[in-house]
């Protein structure tokens, strides 16, 4: 059996199917329900209900952990890719953006045209004035971010203002969806401040990394 990613492979499933059974789950645009419903489905596919049950409810556990962290008065936040060239948002139902709302954090981002992500300007971001930003990067990347910092319209964005600008591992949040990545996101939504609303130890610059 080959199991595949509906986004991803949306072009290969032919090849695929004929080479062997073929599944394929909404994982790299799915929401942290439709992941976690994933581990569910997989493990009746190969046979292992038990054992993906387990790590179901153990997930489950972890995430009512790190929820008791979450101020329950903090602004809502936007969350969003930064490349070289893009911005994107990642809105409520997208899995980063779902997976704040499960720790108690708002998200401000709803879909838009039928996408859960989708780019934004400059001017768009400053539209949206996040009270909360969220930037996954890339570490070997000059994100457009950092471009963006050395504007003034940046320094308008109440994120900005209130110290309230986290950046984290694009690779580990945007593109990981397994359990050890869930326990390092969980860990670091905690000692970075973002659950609590607390500034970040490691503040945001424009400079380049």
């Amino acid at each position: 059996m080959i199991v595949a990613d509906a986004f991803v492979h949306k072009d290969l499933y032919p090849q695929l199917s004929a080479i062997a059974p073929t599944v394929a789950f909404q994982s790299r645009r799915g929401s942290y329900d439709d992941i976690m419903q994933q581990v569910l489905d997989i493990g009746k596919l190969v046979g292992k209900e038990a054992a993906a049950k387990n790590l179901y409810d153990e997930q489950s556990r972890l995430l009512a952990k790190a929820k008791a962290f979450a101020n329950p008065k903090a602004p809502s936040v936007v969350m969003a890719v930064s490349t070289e060239q893009t911005l994107t948002l990642h809105s409520t139902e997208s899995f980063v953006g779902s997976l704040v709302e499960k720790l108690g954090r708002k998200n401000a981002v709803k879909p838009q045209n039928g996408q859960t992500q989708y780019e934004v300007s400059l001017e768009g971001l400053v539209a949206l004035n996040p009270a909360t930003l969220v930037l996954f990067t890339g570490a070997d990347e000059k994100p457009i971010v950092r471009e963006w910092a050395r504007n003034p319209l940046w320094q308008k964005l109440t994120a900005v203002q209130r110290g309230r600008v986290y950046e984290f591992d694009r690779d580990l949040w945007t593109r990981s969806r397994g359990p050890i990545a869930l326990k390092l996101m969980l860990a670091q939504t905690i000692d970075s401040g973002l659950l609590a609303d607390k500034a970040p130890a490691k503040t945001f610059a424009f400079r380049d990394r």
